[in-house]
């Protein structure tokens, strides 16, 4: 090139020093045009072909509402409708899980290019749904929520179907999941009210045969028996203190006893009848008397009257002077203070004999009391714990029947719920998404035009050789006394010429190759041509997109 001149070190170093100045990289670009063209041109259709190349990606949207029917109350039976928010916060998770896109990709056969009968693709198949797959949820406060589920794939008709059979099972897992609750509810209030009445079946049967035994008649003869027993304790306690004394009596008439000899000598006495003869003669003499002075009315002073007195006094003497008994001999025998001791000891233990009997029967009687005075409490308490489990089971009957009209209002007002209404159904006529034509010859020519300029700035400012006059008037103070332009021979002409075909056909062919390979790749009918080792490579870098 002309004017092209070597720089002393020293001046390099004075160039380096200062820089590039503005008019240096404005005039890089005019200089080093096709340097930088060039590279944005190629990359550019590069992006064009790898647009052209690649897999349409198609969208489809749907969005539906789910209903508010009503709000719930906790627990069995509480009446109300189920919430239906907690479930929709799962609702992303759900449609997500292999269990749940597992039907659906058997049914509409969707497999974005991957073998779904190989567990590992099947795999990567869920994890690229997963990627695209996008579920949003607006959830209100209040009220009813809204779902969008939007997804990505390479068919069309099978994203429209897929998204379409995504909303139709969810709506059909949320309207189990939605009525499970109130039918566990009913089923179990149903249960409940069951076992309480076959409970209250069994306690009625118990107190029916409770009644029926005669411990039951206790009941109303306790008070009875603790009269009676009453009775019995204080007739003990007075025959206890009786014989307590009939054993004071006998021990001191056994004391007596002792004391007393065996037998004893008795003096006898026979009746006098020479006194009973002079009683005779006085009563007589003294009759005479009183009929001399009673009937006869003679005077105390007459002869006859002073006789008959006289008589009566000498006879009266007579009579006190004999003696009423005239005593006898007298003989040994048995004592008899003793004999009648002996037999009131007799008498005093049959009397203790007697008494002890009473007191016994008495404390068998009272036992026998005292027993069933014992098992009364046991009997009340078995009787008031039966009524009173009766009366809690017929409460507890009442609430579960309540509960289970509740819990079945509940049920049939959740079964007949509409719960979806769709808002937008998935459009089977949209553009694909990816990859955009423009968008890829755009950042090709970017990329390629920032790789030109890295190039452009690399052979201008990294060399030692100056190429304009100003820059060897700016790096050196000598004159320049000329400037001569280059002159391009017919040979220079002929190996740029060739070499710039040389790019093009290298290009050409490496496009060709590329765009035989994505033919045979993508074509159904070629794919099984492809050589196995270029189809893993490009799975690798495909597969899924």
């Amino acid at each position: 090139m002309a004017g092209e001149l070597k720089s002393p070190t020293s001046l390099v170093s004075v160039q380096e020093a200062e820089g590039p100045g503005l008019l240096d990289y404005l005039g890089m670009f005019r200089r080093r045009l096709k340097t930088i063209l060039f590279p944005a041109v190629l990359m550019a259709l590069l992006g064009g072909l790898v647009a052209f190349i690649l897999p349409n990606q198609y969208e489809a949207t749907t969005k539906f509402v789910v209903n508010d029917v009503g709000t719930a109350k906790e627990g069995l039976g509480g009446g109300g409708m189920p919430p239906h928010k907690p479930l929709l916060v799962r609702a992303e998770d759900e449609m997500k899980s292999p269990a749940f896109l597992r039907p659906i990709i058997d049914s509409i056969g969707i497999s974005e290019g991957y073998n779904v009968t190989r567990p590992d693709e099947f795999s990567e198949l869920l994890d690229y749904i997963d990627d695209n797959l996008r579920v949003r949820l607006d959830k209100a406060p209040q009220g009813a929520d809204r779902i969008l589920i939007v997804y990505q794939g390479r068919n069309q008709a099978k994203v429209v179907e897929f998204v379409d059979a995504v909303r139709e099972s969810y709506r059909d897992l949320f309207r189990d999941q939605y009525r499970r609750q109130p039918r566990e509810w009913y089923n179990s209030a149903v249960a409940l009210v069951q076992n309480i009445e076959r409970q209250l079946t069994t306690k009625q049967v118990e107190m029916q045969a409770h009644a029926a035994t005669p411990d039951v008649g206790l009941l109303n003869r306790g008070p009875e028996y603790r009269r009676e027993a009453e009775d019995l304790r204080s007739d003990r306690d007075e025959r206890q203190r009786e014989l307590t004394a009939l054993n004071l009596k006998l021990a001191r008439a056994q004391n007596q006893l002792r004391e007393l000899p065996a037998e004893s000598v008795r003096r006898r006495f026979v009746e006098n009848e020479a006194k009973k003869e002079a009683r005779a003669k006085y009563d007589a003499a003294l009759k005479i008397l009183n009929e001399l002075v009673e009937y006869r009315k003679l005077l105390d002073t007459t002869d006859e009257v002073k006789r008959a007195r006289a008589e009566v006094d000498r006879l009266k003497k007579n009579l006190d002077a004999l003696d009423d008994r005239i005593e006898q001999p007298s003989e040994v025998a048995p004592n008899d203070q003793r004999q009648a001791l002996q037999l009131e000891i007799l008498n005093y233990r049959r009397e203790i004999e007697a008494q002890e009997e009473q007191v016994r029967a008495a404390g068998r009687r009272l036992a026998e009391l005292n027993d069933l005075l014992r098992r009364i409490p046991e009997i009340e308490a078995r009787d008031e714990r039966l009524k009173g489990e009766i009366e809690a089971l017929q409460l507890r009957l009442e609430r579960a029947q309540r509960a289970r009209q509740d819990a079945e209002g509940t049920w049939v007002r959740v079964k007949d719920a509409e719960l979806f209404r769709v808002l937008e159904y998935p459009h089977g006529n949209d553009p694909p998404v990816f990859p955009s034509m423009p968008l890829f010859i755009l950042i090709g020519a970017a990329a390629g035009f920032f790789i030109g300029l890295g190039v452009a700035f690399l052979k201008e400012f990294s060399g030692m050789t100056y190429a304009t006059s100003a820059q060897v008037k700016h790096a050196m103070t000598l004159p320049i006394l000329g400037e001569v332009s280059r002159i391009v021979s017919e040979d220079e002409r002929r190996r740029e010429s060739a070499k710039r075909w040389r790019t093009i056909t290298i290009v050409g062919l490496v496009l060709t190759v590329l765009g035989m390979l994505h033919l045979f790749y993508f074509h159904p009918d070629l794919a099984g041509y492809l050589p196995t080792k270029v189809g893993e490579v490009m799975d690798k870098i495909y597969l899924g997109r």
